[in-house]
């Protein structure tokens, strides 16, 4: 499992960033969105807008499994193109490498469908069962994509 969510690539030293207060809960590498002066979880199934990658909480010492909790100053990456990251993949997934990925509607990733705008392509397969969300690593997808 990675251990954090920017993935590179390595000849940039870090990733840009905004620092919010979580309005939500949610784990690093959901997709999140400002609402007001807050980070929530993306909430447009198939859409698109300015989007963000929440980091791990590395200025609490938090991992890729410690959830945000409502309250709690949250990191959001800006992805930029040809940047790689660990996004968080929806329950009952089956995703293979290069498939386009879009939100679901509650700040993670799914196969994008027909009509969807592409987020990321995953660079690797992954698979979740019922309840279960996992890691991918994926690249930003450039402009707006549509799925098909």
């Amino acid at each position: 499992m990675a251990n954090m969510i920017f993935a590179g690539p390595n000849t940039e030293n870090v990733p840009q960033v905004k620092e919010k207060i979580a309005g939500a809960a949610f784990l690093p590498g959901a997709v999140v969105v400002m609402d007001g002066e807050e980070f929530v979880p993306h909430d447009v199934a198939g859409g698109r807008g300015r989007y963000y990658v929440a980091q791990e909480n590395y200025l609490a010492m938090k991992d890729v499994t410690d959830e945000y909790a409502i309250g709690d100053l949250a990191i959001g990456m800006i992805p930029l193109d040809e940047q790689f990251f660990y996004c968080r993949i929806a329950a009952s997934q089956t995703i293979g490498e290069d498939t386009p990925l879009a939100s679901n509607g509650s700040g993670l990733l799914v196969a994008a469908a027909a009509e969807d705008e592409v987020l990321f392509y995953a660079e690797e397969a992954v698979t979740t069962g019922a309840g279960e969300t996992a890691l991918c690593l994926s690249r930003v997808a450039n402009g707006a994509v549509p799925a098909a």
